[in-house]
């Protein structure tokens, strides 16, 4: 009880500190009819139009998860700002700087910043890091030449993909951030690109159909054209080194991978393997089987006409199934069989043996 008074009366002696270095957020503001702020508009294909924020003598200010506040003048603005609430941005009256202000010493940079943040989960999962923050380098490119940013804030730069993938697009490591870091930046001019496939603000529905630009992108700046053949032809990706396998267990994984084995397959872990190597083993794949996970989205990486076999865990999530498809890849799948849900994700999933036999002959 005193522990938590004393942490309380800290918390609270710190963000006046703060307040008083770095002022209060007092109001917020739109991102038209002012001076300083301009949105542009960039077009992908003949639909898809998005904004891209170029804020002037503007901070940024970040909590690495739900929040994050582009701060021009001492007010909040509207637009490039986020602050998620149950996976969804919600009204700009909720980011928390309009409360606690920003309490966290703040770094003054003499240049262009791009901002790649996108909530929590570009901070660690694979998946949102391929669609939710690279594909924002092509959204600004359209605007700006890379060679012209002099700063790119990513959410992380911890994980060794993180680092690869960025490293296969020649950035140089000096002008590369991280949030978990630099969680408050001050600089001479800010950008912000809208998201890369949520317009609607329903990421949940949105995720299950990512724009075709994205997948062609990331192909046309990852994928090498050469077949490698020290790669096997047929994989079934292991996930029994998840962090989510608590969560997403196949409870008779083992004699799923006892089958496969006899039948030629190749067992992989992905966590095993570079970037570049994940990448040159979907797409020297013949068959690839494994389980709904981030893995998959190296999909976009196979070469049209590769059989792929989905070990699923509901009949809701289809976002493999589209993406296949935008790859021309052939689809199946399989729906476990589930005891029970926890937080929305399933546990102890059973893969019917008779099934995989029947697919796989």
């Amino acid at each position: 009880m005193i522990k938590k008074k004393i942490q309380s009366l800290f918390k609270y002696i710190s963000y006046y500190i703060f307040f008083l270095i770095n002022g209060k957020i007092h109001k917020t503001i739109k991102s038209t009819n002012n001076k300083k702020i301009k949105v542009k508009r960039v077009k992908f294909g003949n639909k898809l139009i998005y904004k891209v924020y170029c804020i002037n003598s503007s901070r940024i200010y970040t909590d690495t998860i739900n929040d994050t506040s582009i701060i021009l003048d001492k007010a909040l603005v509207d637009g490039p700002s986020f602050q998620l609430r149950n996976n969804k941005n919600s009204s700009i009256k909720n980011n928390s700087v309009l409360a606690k202000g920003t309490p966290r010493i703040k770094k003054k940079i003499n240049g262009i910043l791009l901002s790649l943040l996108t909530g929590g989960a570009g901070n660690n999962n694979y998946w949102h890091w391929m669609f939710d923050v690279l594909p924002r380098l092509a959204i600004a490119n359209k605007i700006i030449k890379k060679k012209d940013i002099d700063f790119f804030l990513f959410p992380n730069t911890s994980y060794n993909f993180q680092r690869e993938s960025l490293e296969l697009l020649k950035i140089p490591q000096k002008k590369i951030l991280s949030s978990q870091k630099y969680r408050h930046l001050e600089a001479k001019k800010i950008l912000v690109t809208q998201h890369p496939y949520v317009f609607k603000n329903d990421p949940e529905k949105e995720i299950q159909k990512i724009p075709g630009w994205i997948i062609r992108w990331l192909r046309a700046v990852y994928l090498k054209k050469s077949r490698n053949k020290r790669y096997a032809e047929k994989i079934y990706i292991d996930r029994s080194d998840s962090k989510y396998k608590d969560s997403r267990w196949i409870s008779n994984d083992e004699d799923l991978k006892n089958f496969l084995f006899e039948k030629g397959f190749s067992i992989v872990r992905l966590s095993e393997h570079h970037f570049k190597e994940q990448i040159k083993i979907f797409n020297n794949a013949n068959y690839i089987v494994g389980s709904h996970g981030a893995g998959f989205a190296n999909l976009v990486f196979c070469r049209p006409g590769t059989q792929v076999l989905e070990l699923r865990f509901n009949n809701v999530d289809h976002i493999f199934k589209n993406l296949s498809k935008s790859v021309k890849l052939n689809y199946s799948s399989i729906l476990g069989k589930t005891e029970k849900t926890v937080s929305n994700l399933e546990k102890d999933v059973e893969i019917s043996l008779d099934e995989l036999k029947k697919k796989i002959k």
